[in-house]
């Protein structure tokens, strides 16, 4: 039991750093790099009640599986790696959408977004190249891609 309640503190802590990590990025692009220590500091404890619950969230399938009886024979290591891509890949995308949506309406995403591009996705479809649109797809990718490392980094050793 000790041994699952390390590796879900760990988890979760490795979350969160991936979560304050994006906002550290977010706030030197929103800003072009000319943020202090204290608009950092700022940010993050400005965002430290939705990264708490974000991690919160993405831990909950993990503990489910700590908590479940090891007589059940769940293979929690085949079930982990698509849990921890699906997780980065949706951390992913949400951190490049609202670089995005910051980028170009001055505001954070959020579901006023959601509700106008199913109101008019005509009118920001075609506002995107494929340039753009390939730039932003490969970012989403390599993030995914190295938060899924980090999580498995996190954890694998411990399964």
């Amino acid at each position: 039991m000790r041994k699952s309640l390390f590796f879900l503190l760990q988890y979760f802590v490795t979350l969160m750093l991936l979560l304050v990590a994006q906002r550290i990025i977010f706030e030197a692009i929103s800003n072009h790099g000319n943020c202090t220590m204290q608009d950092y500091a700022a940010a993050i404890l400005h965002s430290l009640p939705t990264g708490l619950a974000t991690a919160g969230c993405i831990t909950l399938i993990p503990l489910l599986l700590a908590i479940l009886p090891s007589s059940l024979k769940i293979p929690v290591k085949k079930i982990m790696l698509p849990y921890n891509i699906t997780a980065a890949f949706l951390m992913a995308a949400a951190f490049i959408a609202d670089i995005i949506i910051y980028s170009h309406t001055g505001c954070r995403l959020s579901y006023t977004h959601l509700l106008q591009f199913i109101d008019t996705p005509e009118k920001i479809l075609t506002s995107l190249t494929i340039g753009y649109l390939f730039t932003r797809f490969a970012l989403t990718v390599a993030t995914t891609t190295l938060f899924t490392l980090l999580l498995h980094k996190a954890y694998g050793h411990q399964i």
